[in-house]
C-alpha cells in the first residue's frame, strides 16, 4: 500500500480531515477488521481498480472502478479483503460533515454505505470528470472544486455546537460526560442530541466511545505491549479487562490479540 496525503485548502478544513491517494498492486490478498468509523468518507476509484466485494457494516458493497462511494460514520464490524489492485482517492470527513454536505439528517446515512455515482446530476458530471483527468491531481482538482461547491454554504448556527462538542471529544480521548460536551458547546443537552443526530448520525455518547476506543487502540498498534496496555485501562476509560475485551468484540469482532495479528497498515492511516 503506497499512500499519498492530497492538500487540504483552509476553508475546506473544519469539514474535510484528511484525503490521501491510496494504491496497491495486485498481489497476496490481506484481510483486515476496520476501527469504528469515526470519520465519514468517499472513495474515489480510478480506472485502475479492480473489482472486489467486502463486508462494510454489515452490508456486502462491490467496489468497481470508475465511481463513487460514500459510508458515513459507524460502529458495526467492517472486514475488508483487498486481493486485487487497488487505486483510490479516500477523502475522510470530520463526524459533522456527513451533514453538512447532505443537507439532511445524518442519522440516514450512519452505518450504510452506498454506490452514489448516479446519485444526481452532479455527482454524474463529478463522476464523468475524474476518469477522464490523466493524473491524481488533476483528479483531486475536480473533486476539491466539487466539495467546496457543496460545503461552502451558511450553516445554521447549530453546526458550531457540534463542532465545540466534537473538539472536546478529540482533547479528551472520549473520556467526558454529555453534561460537559454540553456546557463547553454553549447549549443544552437536548439541543445537543437533535445537532448531533442532524450532522454527525450518532449521539455524543456513541462518539465519545468510538473516539475512546480508538484512541486506545492506536496506541496498542503503534506499542502492541499486551500487558503495559492493560496496566492503564483507567487511564484510557475502561474499568478492567473484560470491559475492553467487550468493546473489541462490538467495534472489531476480535480479540485484542487477533485484533493486532492483522495487517494494521490501513487502520493506521485512515
Amino acid at each position: 500500500m503506497h499512500p499519498r496525503s492530497l492538500p487540504i485548502p483552509l476553508y475546506l478544513r473544519p469539514y474535510v480531515k484528511s484525503a490521501l491517494w491510496l494504491n496497491r498492486n495486485a498481489g497476496e490478498a490481506f484481510n483486515f477488521h476496520i476501527l469504528p468509523r469515526f470519520h465519514p468518507a468517499f472513495i474515489f476509484s480510478t480506472e485502475d481498480t479492480q473489482d472486489v466485494a467486502n463486508r462494510y457494516a454489515g452490508n456486502e458493497l462491490v467496489f468497481q472502478p470508475c465511481n463513487i462511494y460514500f459510508g458515513g460514520g459507524g460502529v458495526v464490524p467492517s472486514l475488508f479483503t483487498i486481493p486485487v489492485k487497488m487505486d483510490i482517492i479516500l477523502v475522510l470527513l470530520h463526524p459533522q460533515g456527513t451533514g453538512a454536505f447532505w443537507q439532511e439528517d445524518a442519522v440516514h446515512f450512519f452505518d450504510r454505505p452506498a454506490k452514489i455515482s448516479r446519485d444526481g446530476q452532479q455527482l454524474r458530471i463529478l463522476n464523468e470528470m475524474i476518469q477522464e483527468a490523466r493524473t491524481i491531481d488533476e483528479k483531486w482538482q475536480h473533486i476539491l472544486a466539487f466539495l467546496t461547491k457543496k460545503l461552502l454554504k451558511k450553516l445554521p448556527h447549530n453546526f458550531s455546537y457540534v463542532q465545540r462538542a466534537i473538539s472536546l471529544i478529540r482533547q479528551t480521548s472520549g473520556i467526558v460526560s454529555i453534561e460537559t460536551l454540553a456546557r463547553g458547546s454553549y447549549t443544552s443537552q437536548r439541543n445537543l442530541l437533535d445537532s448531533f443526530r442532524q450532522y454527525v448520525g450518532a449521539t455524543p455518547k456513541q462518539l465519545a466511545s468510538m473516539a475512546r476506543f480508538n484512541s486506545l487502540v492506536k496506541k496498542y498498534i503503534i506499542n502492541p505491549d499486551i500487558k503495559a496496555l492493560y496496566g492503564k485501562l483507567e487511564r484510557h476509560g475502561y474499568h478492567d479487562a473484560s470491559h475492553l475485551y467487550k468493546d473489541f468484540s462490538r467495534y472489531v469482532a476480535l480479540t485484542p490479540q487477533e485484533f493486532i495479528g492483522q495487517e494494521n497498515g490501513i487502520n493506521l492511516v485512515v
